[in-house]
This record gives structure tokens, sequence and C-alpha cells, in this order.
């Protein structure tokens, strides 16, 4: 790896201290904790690709502008008044149709009250130049909710940029999930008229990545959402509406916890596929369609505050996932109810929690397996699960890429997760594995020791970008400084390192 700073990038995340658990003691894991996100465009019309890395709150997004021999990284004074929201992912488009790329950063978290404007998104005009300023009138009728995923389109035809924005939960209400949401640009001005247009969006669940393609190959862009306790989302563009198809009709009827979704061509074919990023098997908690992982949240101690519970299937019956001791802490009518952690560890949900769970909140996944998602010529798909390698970590993003010279994309997959609840260990295995393609919709695997490639961290994102004619990969990790690697460029697919 090389030292970012030697390319000018003098960024590092600095995540703020904020602990999930004091309020939700039964979150899987924590929800406060995702970013670093990159975005890139050339903001200044030198030709150049500039990137912008979000921060965490407390901490401004930093502009790194794009110099013939790597970046200089600037600090914005619209950032820096802004340093409080806590920055997703973003995306560069050209917002009012003046020529150069304006800024969208979503804001998340899980640090600030439910509603509050610090889960309001912001739009940043460019001048032209590079300058940056807030735009508070760019939004309109705009709810504040916690988010993570946008991408750009031009839906309706019209010559400017829309937006499709993800939000992911309701701020302290874990799983309950916040309405997504499609932007229609007017003159500058976005709106939103996901009820006219999407209305799939506002119920389909905690959103965590959004892909823009054309899935049914009819010629026209239509919507793809992935995300937590989700099955696969796919928005079909009907007149410039968006119609949720029924996943498990088209062949995908897997849910999961779902935190990436990327379109490559695995089998060459030209249609596209999808590579769909779960958390992977790597993780105590197992799901099956026979099996289901399911959640439930509601007050079941009637104090004020939602409550979760994480439960699984055992001796035919759904048993509580988490122990006494920690159940307890968040229900303190359990302790009472179930005196031994014998007679707690035998019960059942319901000898548990009772009518309650009628009127709870209920999801349920059937898969932790990340997945390569083939296209078929009948408009149908067939899963297929990545390599054994693929599943020891969360997939939180990927580069599709030709990395062996010989036509084929291949992958790079990274992600991990520090941040998991006292009783399950953290996802932390070394990301960055390479998977080789061979276009017949099966991946070989590269070693670390044979890619070089060793991205230790909690890995949240990568970005890829060109310096003097090699290609670069930087990576972004939570709480710490980004990871920079080279890549060497091979002829053949028995080359010793492809990265340093």
């Amino acid at each position: 790896a090389s030292d970012p700073r030697s390319m000018g990038i003098s960024a590092v995340h600095k995540e703020n201290p904020y602990n999930d658990f004091e309020a939700e003691i039964l979150l899987p894991y924590k929800q406060s904790q995702f970013g670093p996100y990159f975005s890139s465009g050339d903001i200044n019309a030198d030709g150049l690709q500039d990137v912008f890395m979000g921060g965490a709150s407390g901490q401004a997004g930093a502009l790194l502008i794009k110099k013939q021999n790597g970046f200089q990284t600037v600090s914005v004074a619209a950032f820096e008044r802004d340093k409080v929201y806590e920055d997703m992912e973003s995306v560069f488009f050209d917002i009012d149709s003046d020529g150069d790329l304006d800024l969208y950063v979503v804001s998340g978290g899980n640090e600030f009250e439910q509603g509050s404007s610090l889960y309001q998104d912001r739009v940043y005009l460019n001048d032209g130049q590079g300058n940056f300023t807030r735009s508070i009138s760019s939004l309109k009728n705009n709810e504040s909710y916690s988010g993570k995923a946008v991408a750009v389109f031009d839906f309706d035809k019209d010559g400017d940029s829309d937006l499709v924005i993800g939000n992911r939960i309701l701020a302290g209400n874990y799983p309950l999930h916040a309405p997504s949401a499609l932007l229609e640009n007017r003159d500058g001005i976005l709106y939103d008229i996901t009820a006219e247009k999407a209305p799939g969006l506002q119920d389909f669940g905690i959103i965590n990545d959004l892909l823009i393609t054309d899935f049914d190959g009819d010629g026209h862009e239509d919507l793809m959402a992935v995300g937590e306790w989700t099955g696969i989302g796919f928005f079909k563009n009907v007149q410039g509406s968006f119609q949720l198809q029924d996943a498990e009709a088209l062949g995908a009827p897997m849910k999961g916890w779902w935190f990436s979704i990327h379109e490559t061509d695995a089998n060459a074919d030209g249609r596209p596929d999808y590579i769909l990023g779960n958390a992977g098997q790597n993780i105590k908690f197992t799901a099956s369609p026979e099996k289901p992982f399911k959640v439930y949240a509601t007050d079941f101690d009637n104090n004020g505050t939602p409550d979760i519970v994480l439960s699984k299937k055992y001796e035919g019956k759904y048993v509580p996932v988490r122990g006494r001791e920690c159940s307890s802490q968040q229900m303190p009518f359990i302790a009472q109810k179930f005196p031994s952690y014998s007679e707690f560890a035998s019960a059942s949900l319901e000898e548990v929690y009772g009518e309650s769970l009628e009127e709870s909140y209920e999801r349920e996944i059937n898969t932790f397996t990340s997945f390569l998602l083939i296209s078929n010529a009948d408009g149908s798909f067939s899963p297929i699960p990545l390599p054994a390698e693929a599943q020891m970590n969360p997939i939180f993003d990927l580069i599709a890429e030709d990395l062996n010279g010989d036509g084929k994309e291949d992958l790079i997959l990274a992600g991990n997760i520090y941040e998991t609840e006292v009783e399950t260990p953290r996802l932390d295995a070394i990301s960055g594995t390479v998977l080789l393609s061979d276009s017949e919709g099966t991946y070989r695997v590269m070693p670390h020791k044979q890619s070089g490639l060793y991205l230790r961290g909690n890995l949240k994102s990568l970005l890829t970008f060109r310096e003097n004619g090699d290609q670069w990969i930087l990576a972004g990790r939570n709480d710490e400084a980004p990871l920079l690697y080279r890549f060497r460029g091979i002829k053949t697919t028995d080359a010793s390192i492809l990265f340093k």
C-alpha cells in the first residue's frame, strides 16, 4: 500500500463518539458508524476527476482536487459550516443545468432525535470554479430521515438530472425503516414526487444501495434497491413511473442484509448481471428459506421506547436469539417472568412476548449469502452464490473491472463491520478479495498473497482513479485514514502481484 499523503490525500475519517447501544441495547450493530463514502467528478472543468470524501458528525467533508500529480486536499467553508451533519453517500450532478457539477450529500447516522433537521440532505451549488455554497431552496417538501444512498438519472426524459434517495432507519427505532424518495428536478429545485411516481419506495424498507439499470432490457432505465431485512427491489420504469415487481416471480426470492448492488456482465452475453453484497456467512446467525431469521420491534414493556427482538427457529418454534441478560436490560419484565437462564432459554417467542408480537413490526431474511444474479434471455434471473472466500465479510462496496486483460469483468470486494453488539464477534476478515471471471458466470478466487491487496480495517467504500496512466484504488475506512493501492496491470492470469 502507498501512503495516501504521498498523493496529497490528507483527509482522515474521524468517527464521532456515540454509543447506540445505550438507548438500543439489542441492536445487532451500531447504526451510527457508516462511512466514509466517496464521489467523484470534474468540478473545475480542468479535465481531471476530483473527489469528495464525506465526514462523520463533527467533521467536515473534504474536497480532493485532482492535479496532474496527486491531489490537493481542500477545506470548504460551506462543508465546515455543516460539519455537525453525518455525511453518507453523495453525488456530483448539474442540478441547475448551468454546465458545472453541483453536489448532493445524503445525511445519515443515528445520534440525533428522530425528525431532527440534522437528517436533512444537502445541496451545494458550484460557481463553475469548484467553489460550493449551500442551497436551502433547492429542496422542496423533503422530509428529514437518516439516509444512506443516492443515484442520479433523468427518469422523466426532460433533459435535467433527477435523484432517487435511499433512506435507512427511523432514528433510534431500528429496524423501523424510513421512507425513501424519488426527487424530480424542476428548474433546479428538487421536489419529492415519490407518492405519485414511485410509491413502492415508501415502504420498501431499510435501503443501503441503489442502482440505475435497465434490468428488463426494454431500453428504459429502471431502478434496483437493496437493504436490510429486504428482498431485491426491482422497480420497473413504466412511462416514467416505477412499479415494484415480484422478485420471487423473477427468480430472485432472496431476502437478506444487503449492503450493495452492482452491475456486471459475468457471462459476456450482453445482458446486465448483478452482484448482491450481503452480510456473508462468516457470522454467528443463520438464515434459510426453511428457517428464516426474523426481527420484531414494538414497545414490548410499555415504557415508551421501542424494543428489538431477533429470533431464529429452533426445534420447530421461534426463540429469541439474544440472551436473558441483554434482553432483560432492555425489557426488565423478562427477568421477573423468567427467574432462571434455563427457563428463558427453553421459552418460545410467544411465551416470552405474548400478544405483543401480533402488533409488532416484523421482517425476515432467508439468506446471509452474497450472490451473482445472472440475467436470463426470458427476463428471469438465476442466483448463483459467490465463492466461499467472498462470503468471509459483508460486501459494502466493490469494483467491477477487467483486471487481467482477458476482456472479462473481474471483481474486487470490500467491507467489514467492527461495531457489532457485545455477543457477536465483529466482522473483520481481511477485505479486498479479488475474483477473476471465467465468463461462464463463475469466478476464480485470487489469494491475497497473489493479488497483493490487503485491505485491513473497517472498510466501507472503494473508489478508483487514474494517475499518469496508472489506475489506483482508494479504500475508505471508518475512523481511519484511507488505504491507497496502485494497480500494476498484467497481461496474464498468472502474474504474481496485481496491486502494490
